[in-house]
């Protein structure tokens, strides 16, 4: 195990939808276009700091640890709460993604932090190293950026907050997406909508989408050599064959600076 101590930050409380991502890139590459309350994707690293830059300054993709802290909600086990009541996956998912927000939040109000669709984060795909860290961003270099959560292509057993995958930052999947942090406090008014609000589409008369955010901060243990993960050859199937002890992560508040 090692200490990994993250600061606050505010997450989004869903997965960026096909409605944002077209208001701000004026088009939808999906494969499930369904409508504007189903999560994005199809959309690759790459493709991601391009609607990052257009929204403007204060958004990134959240780091691995961040991401794995908010995802547990204040938890240790597995997941946070019932499988089907939390997750869209392999069991019940009929092979599609589903609007955001329709299974039950974490404790930290965060929707879909587990299946629907998978989730990019920030850093570097690369082992964890064995000393405590504060606000780690990760493998300097690589080939591959962290995926977490699992989509709704997962099978039962892989749907868990300790599940990490790897692709390409250039590669597009169909049950791939992702969702924005932001370290400024979310007081102010993104387009016309209030940021606390549940989403229900793109302002008309705004170029920027709401994108609400709840914030997060605390403390996270990690397993330290981490997870043992084999790739499927199906190149729109993220999954994942765990190696690790039952109990890899543990939650403790954060220590003030």
């Amino acid at each position: 195990m090692h200490e990994v101590c993250v600061d606050g930050f505010w997450l989004g409380k869903y997965e960026v939808t096909q409605g944002e991502w077209e208001k701000v890139m004026g088009s939808n590459p999906l494969r499930f276009k369904k409508d504007e309350r189903y999560p994005v994707e199809q959309v690759s690293w790459d493709d991601v700091q391009v609607f990052v830059g257009r929204l403007g300054s204060g958004f990134r993709l959240p780091t691995e640890a961040e991401w794995e802290y908010a995802a547990r909600g204040g938890t240790t086990g597995a997941r946070f709460g019932d499988l089907d009541a939390i997750a869209w996956h392999y069991g019940n998912s009929g092979g599609k993604p589903y609007p955001v927000g329709e299974k039950s939040p974490n404790a930290y109000g965060l929707y879909d932090m587990l299946g629907n669709v998978w989730e990019w984060t920030g850093d570097w795909f690369g082992g964890y190293p064995s000393g405590s860290q504060r606000n780690p961003t990760g493998a300097g270099a690589g080939t591959d950026r962290v995926n977490r959560g699992c989509g709704w292509n997962c099978g039962p057993r892989g749907v868990r907050a300790a599940l990490r995958f790897g692709n390409t930052p250039s590669g597009r999947y169909v049950s791939l997406g992702f969702r924005l942090l932001s370290t400024k406090a979310q007081t102010r008014r993104m387009g016309q909508h209030p940021v606390w609000s549940r989403p229900t589409g793109p302002s008309p008369r705004s170029s920027r989408p709401e994108i609400p955010h709840r914030r997060v901060a605390g403390r996270i243990r990690l397993a330290a050599p981490g997870l043992v993960a084999e790739r499927r050859t199906s190149r729109d199937c993220l999954s994942r064959r765990l190696k690790a002890a039952p109990n890899e992560r543990e939650d403790r508040p954060c220590p003030t600076p």
